[in-house]
C-alpha cells in the first residue's frame, strides 16, 4: 500500500492538500496482475469500437476525463461518508467506454432505428447491471468509480457526438 501511495494512488486527504496529480496518476496503477488484466481485457474489447465511433482525439479526451471524473466522484463520496481509502485502476475509464458504447448505440437506434443498436444497447445495460452486482459482492471494488465512469462516458458521448453516419442506399 505504501508503494501505491508513493506512486500516486488516489487518497482524498492528499488530493485536498494539493496533490491533484493523483487524480490522473491513479488511473495507471493497479492493485495486482489480475486487476491490470481485467482492465486491459475491457480496453481490448471496448477500445477499438469507441475509438472508431468517436475518433482518436475525442476517444483520448473521453477516456481520460471518465477516469479523472470517476476518481473525483470516488473522492467526493469518500469524504462525505468519512471513509478515506486509497483507490487505483483504470476501471472508471473502462466503464466510461461501456458508457460510450451505450451512447453510440442509443444514437444509432434513435438516428436509424437500427435494431442491432437497440439489442447492443440492452447488452450494455446488462454489462452495467452485472458489474454492479459484482461490485456489491466484492468490498474492495469501487462501484462508485464504475457507475460514475459509465455515466460520464455516456453523457460525454451524447454531448460530443460521433463519427458514425448511416450509409446511403447507393453505398
Amino acid at each position: 500500500m505504501e508503494t501505491l501511495y508513493r506512486l500516486g494512488a488516489l487518497y482524498g486527504p492528499a488530493v485536498v492538500r494539493g496533490e491533484w496529480w493523483r487524480l490522473f496518476a491513479s488511473l495507471f496503477l493497479h492493485s495486482g496482475p489480475f486487476h491490470l488484466f481485467m482492465n486491459m481485457l475491457g480496453l481490448w474489447f471496448l477500445g477499438p469500437f469507441a475509438e472508431f465511433g468517436l475518433g482518436s482525439r475525442k476517444y483520448l479526451f473521453v477516456y481520460l476525463l471518465t477516469g479523472i471524473g470517476s476518481m473525483s466522484v470516488v473522492m467526493y463520496f469518500g469524504s462525505i461518508i468519512q471513509r478515506e481509502q486509497m483507490t487505483v485502476g483504470a476501471s472508471g475509464c473502462i466503464m466510461g467506454l461501456v458508457g460510450v458504447t451505450g451512447g453510440l448505440m442509443l444514437r444509432g437506434w434513435l438516428r436509424e432505428r437500427a435494431h442491432a443498436a437497440r439489442r447492443r444497447l440492452y447488452a450494455v445495460l446488462v454489462v452495467i447491471a452485472s458489474q454492479s452486482v459484482f461490485d456489491a459482492m466484492i468490498p474492495q471494488v469501487s462501484m462508485t468509480a464504475h457507475l460514475s465512469g459509465a455515466l460520464i462516458g455516456f453523457c460525454l458521448t451524447m454531448i460530443l457526438g460521433d463519427r458514425l453516419r448511416p450509409q446511403r442506399a447507393d453505398q
